[in-house]
């Protein structure tokens, strides 16, 4: 049997095929050499140059003084920022120092005292102003968690009115609500009240303050000058008597 005339049916590998693909994977990773060796010399710059510029700083701070080499009356001492605070500190009166230190240790125990102290008096007129005249009052309680008040009422519709004059108030008064809503042997409305007010409105620093008082107001203009009319002249001769003269004499 003739061999030359034998067929195979097994593809056969393209010889070109591994010469085609392999130029470009080479580039692909030609490509990510050059960047990742770019990453690289940015990165060793930036670090020299953090490590360079953390030097600088610590000879300026950590330098002794020098002296430099001019005359007796032209000579600067070139020091540190550490050896240069040393100096001025050595220069300054330490017994100054200490007493501007006591001095200041005074102002804030004084500036917190008048913080926490508290004015009364502001809360005690807005009752005064914001009370119903059939409302009283026979309990009164400040403390950090708000007002707390007891009292009595002429009748349930008064409690309604009072209600809504204090949800006025939005300026002085946070919130509040009344409470334990009984009727006695009076015939009158017991209540608790619990307030929750501004915390300006009974600090006595705040108390302190002096507001400016408004700029005067111009007065008004009220009376508007009316312009003059003009005399009206007259073409007619106005008639002039002849003055009357005396011819006798007396001797």
């Amino acid at each position: 049997m003739d061999k030359q005339g034998q067929t195979s049916f097994i593809p056969k590998r393209p010889e070109s095929g591994s010469l085609v693909s392999r130029p470009k994977r080479a580039r692909s990773m030609g490509l990510i050499n050059i960047i990742a060796g770019f990453l690289l010399v940015a990165a060793l710059l930036f670090y020299g140059g953090s490590w360079f510029y953390r030097g600088v700083l610590a000879d300026e701070i950590n330098r002794p003084c020098q002296v430099s080499d001019l005359a007796d009356e032209d000579r600067v001492q070139r020091c540190g920022l550490r050896a240069t605070v040393e100096r001025e500190q050595q220069n300054l009166p330490q017994n100054t120092i200490l007493l501007l230190q006591r001095l200041d240790h005074k102002f804030k125990i004084a500036d917190d005292l008048l913080g926490d102290h508290l004015n009364i008096l502001p809360v005690f007129a807005m009752l005064e102003e914001l009370t119903l005249p059939s409302i009283y009052y026979d309990r009164f309680d400040y403390g950090a968690k708000g007002l707390s008040l007891s009292g009595q009422a002429a009748s349930y519709e008064d409690i309604a009115i009072q209600t809504r004059i204090f949800s006025e108030d939005i300026g002085r008064i946070e919130s509040f609500i009344f409470s334990d809503l009984n009727s006695n042997d009076a015939g009158r409305v017991t209540f608790r009240l619990t307030m929750i007010l501004d915390q300006a409105l009974a600090s006595y620093h705040q108390s302190l303050v002096v507001e400016p008082p408004p700029p005067p107001t111009p007065p008004a203009d009220t009376d508007e000058t009316e312009p003059l009319e003009p005399l009206e002249s007259s073409d007619e001769p106005l008639d002039e008597e002849p003055l009357a003269t005396s011819t006798d004499s007396t001797l």
